[in-house]
């Protein structure tokens, strides 16, 4: 299995380097790529599909589409293999207001080019700014979040939840020590959320502003 975008990384695997890793292993080995953030990198490895049988990708309605509430994806694979994963599914594994909502949401492209293209923008102006705050090491992400550093996770995490601001601690994960993950808002979250964050880690600055 391999997350392409990664998480909590956002960092982006192209092409050629899963389809070295599919080759690598043989066709004895289902690859499954999950491509829950792929929309918001603009990737999509259909194309390795059709080529090997035994390459699967895992798409979600939870990310782009904003609707993790509903518990809704699907699998894009070979017949042949998609015969072999209805063996283990549930019956009836999808109710009629998932299906109800999942036929609109597709209906409606026109949302989703526009909520992939503000996140895009949002993402790129939060990155911009967290690398201008002192104390912070922002990472490059495709996704709808940035990973960043800073040189205590728990006592910032703390300070932010104290100011009602959810990030998520990831120092508990190889190579990821001191490291938080912020979620891309809107315009009004993402102003307040640096706001904060500078206060936080520059008491001084924001006591002499």
């Amino acid at each position: 299995m391999l997350a392409n975008p990664a998480a909590p990384t956002g960092n982006f695997h192209p092409r050629e380097e899963v389809e070295q890793l599919i080759n690598g292993l043989g066709s004895n080995w289902t690859v499954v790529l999950d491509e829950a953030y792929g929309l918001f990198a603009g990737s999509d490895f259909r194309e390795l599909i059709r080529r090997y049988p035994q390459v699967a990708s895992l798409r979600t309605f939870s990310k782009a589409l904003g609707l993790a509430g509903v518990r809704l994806g699907f699998g894009l694979m070979h017949p042949e293999l998609a015969e072999q994963l209805r063996k283990v599914i549930m019956p009836f594994s999808l109710s009629a207001l998932q299906s109800a909502v999942g036929e609109e949401v597709i209906a409606a492209p026109e949302y989703l080019i526009a909520r992939i293209a503000d996140v895009r923008s949002e993402r790129e102006r939060l990155y911009a700014r967290l690398q201008k705050i002192a104390g912070v090491e922002v990472f490059p992400s495709t996704t709808n979040f940035l990973l960043f550093r800073v040189t205590d996770a728990a006592i910032v995490h703390r300070a932010l939840l104290d100011e009602k601001i959810l990030v998520r601690r990831q120092d508990h994960l190889p190579a990821l020590a001191g490291c938080l993950r912020v979620s891309v808002g809107t315009p009004e979250e993402n102003d307040l959320f640096l706001q904060i964050l500078s206060a936080v880690l520059n008491p001084e600055a924001a006591n002499h502003g």
